[in-house]
């Protein structure tokens, strides 16, 4: 607008055209026209900063929360391996089988919601896993009760979960159990414990396993890795505890 004003006055004045003089109005509108920009690119970032402001203080809040949450969690997980020693102390107070099973089915279903156990010997000759002690659902028969207290869960050369759990020297967690891949022995356990998940810890000494701490529920069982984590250390001190035993020796 200013350059075309300033062209019209240059033409007026030499007679060309006969408009009048505009360069005030396109000098006025040059002006204007600079401020109006200026002004809009003041409030687009203010808007901006005011954005930015709002993003950090979200940000802020969330990794505050997450910082608390993280707090809460190492708190939980403190209080949580504080419970496991004291109980682990516990356990080398009696040598007594019988006692030990039941400091430890109360520390389970207290911190985790696990109603039922079952403990179990390895033959390692023979390659089977013989049951010690399963305090079953009231719904089970005696007669089934009996059939799985003389079971014989066979772990080498089979395609089984306490085979695989065996092998592998870890514990293995069935959040849902299914029926493929586990022996007949185990199909027949579930179906008469009408069990939904199944977490299976071996009894770990001197890198062997020489017996396993099943934990189930006819219910889901939830656990975290950290859960399992610590019920493996568990696995190992009662591993420890049985092998001092005259249990493992008669087994044997």
């Amino acid at each position: 607008v200013f350059f075309a004003t300033f062209v019209n006055d240059v033409l007026h004045d030499n007679y060309i055209i006969n408009t009048g003089f505009y360069v005030p109005f396109g000098v006025f509108i040059f002006v204007f026209a600079q401020a109006f920009v200026l002004s809009k690119r003041f409030s687009k970032a203010f808007i901006t900063s005011e954005s930015l402001n709002t993003e950090l203080t979200e940000l802020k809040t969330e990794l505050e929360d997450k910082v608390v949450e993280r707090t809460g969690e190492l708190e939980r997980s403190k209080n949580e391996t504080e419970k496991l020693n004291e109980l682990i102390k516990s356990l080398n107070e009696n040598p007594d089988i019988e006692i030990i099973l039941n400091k430890v089915h109360t520390f389970i279903q207290k911190n985790y919601g696990i109603d039922y156990y079952g403990l179990f010997v390895v033959n390692s000759n023979c390659g089977y896993l013989k049951p010690i002690h399963i305090p079953f659902p009231d719904f089970v028969q005696e007669s089934d009760k009996e059939l799985i207290m003389n079971i014989a869960v066979p772990v080498k050369n089979v395609k089984g979960a306490h085979a695989l759990a065996y092998k592998a020297k870890k514990a293995i967690f069935f959040r849902n159990i299914k029926k493929s891949g586990i022996t007949k022995e185990e199909l027949f356990v579930i179906e008469t414990g009408k069990l939904k998940s199944y977490l299976m810890i071996p009894l770990i000494l001197q890198n062997e396993p020489i017996g396993f701490l099943d934990l189930f529920n006819i219910d889901k069982i939830n656990l975290e890795k950290e859960d399992i984590t610590r019920l493996s250390i568990l696995g190992e001190h009662l591993a420890g505890i049985i092998n001092g035993s005259n249990l493992y020796k008669k087994i044997q």
